[in-house]
Formats: C-alpha cells, structure tokens, sequence
C-alpha cells in the first residue's frame, strides 16, 4: 500500500474567503470522487461473494463515508494545509443521503443534520483505522495481512456492529484487494473533478 509517498506542497496563506473557497472546491472534488466510487462498488446486480452485507439502517451510508475517508487517504497530499475539504465533503454526502430515495442510505427518515453528525463519527473512526493500516505498512514484519485484517475490520464496521470472525475476513477479502487497489485512480479522478469542476 503506497498511500503517502510524497510529502505535501508548501503553499502560500490563504485568506478567509479564500480558503472557504478552496475547502468547497476541494470537498467537491472529494464528494465528487466518493460517488463515483460508490456507484462503481455498489452494484446491485454483482453476484460476488465478496460483496458487503448491508445489515445496518445506514449501512450504505457508513460504506458511503468509508469511501470518503479512502478519498482522502489517497489524496492527502494533494490538499493544502489548513483546509477542511471534509466537513464540506461530508454536508455535501448528508444532503445526498436523505435526499437521494433511490439508494436508501437509511431505513428511515434522517435529517441532513443527523446524517452529518453521524458522518463525522463514522470518519472520524475510518480516518484512524486508515492510519492504523498505514502504519502496519511500515512496521517491519507486519505487511500486507495486517493491513487486509484492519482493513476488513473497517469494512465489517459498514455491515454490522459485530467484531470481526475468521470466515468475515475470507469473505471480506476480494473486497480489501479491491479498496488497496483504488488508490492510483482516486487520486486520479479527485485531480480530474478538482482541474474541471
């Protein structure tokens, strides 16, 4: 998992109006990239065994704002300092998910303010297991299994409250090749949506 390679770009200060600009512009742009991943993940026609149990009300919401998180694991990089491209990215989610029936993001009614109080939990939660799974990455000995169990670990998170078994993580695996894999193309597509908004 090469998820930081490169260190982050000095950039000048921004004032005010614009680094309130610049977080919508980057949040767009992770909002953006967070669908698209959505919509390539989630496919209800898929028969694989790999695919996630949503078991939870706001199991397609949780998994919703996974994928956010691995947005910006992958494109830490390419956000400036000082910007909080996610709060913007996870309002623009919370309105999608109470607005959008099609995909049911929850059992029941929600308000976009409850979807964002909760996103923010559930972020907040993902951000640390990814750097968890970062950080197994550079331990001597730890590798690649370490970071596929944590990473089914977040990945059992959006189906259910229950801790991971032996048979989640087989099933769960296929998926945790998948999410590894993403990382080139996120970070592609978030460059993409933020060049041409």
């Amino acid at each position: 998992m090469g998820w930081f390679t490169r260190k982050p770009r000095q950039r000048p200060a921004l004032d005010a109006k614009a680094r309130e600009e610049a977080e919508h512009r980057y949040g767009r742009a992770a909002f953006g990239t967070a669908i698209g991943l959505y919509m390539r993940t989630v496919d209800e026609d898929r028969k694989d065994p790999s695919d996630l149990a949503f078991d939870l009300p706001d199991s397609r919401f949780r998994f919703l704002v996974m994928l956010l998180s691995t947005v910006f694991k992958a494109c830490a990089l390419e956000i400036p300092e000082g910007i909080d491209a996610a709060s913007s990215a996870l309002k623009s989610l919370a309105m999608l998910s109470v607005n959008e029936k099609q995909f049911r993001f929850f059992a029941g009614d929600v308000t976009a303010e409850e979807a964002y109080e909760s996103g923010k939990v559930y972020f907040i939660g993902f951000t640390n297991q990814w750097s968890k799974i970062v950080s197994a990455g550079n331990r001597d000995g730890a590798g690649w299994p370490e970071q596929k169990r944590l990473l089914a670990i977040m990945l059992k998170a959006v189906e259910s409250e229950s801790d991971l078994t032996d048979a989640d993580l087989a099933r769960l695996g296929p998926m945790t090749l998948y999410i590894d894999g993403l990382q080139p193309g996120v970070r592609e597509e978030f460059r993409r949506l933020l060049a041409h908004p």
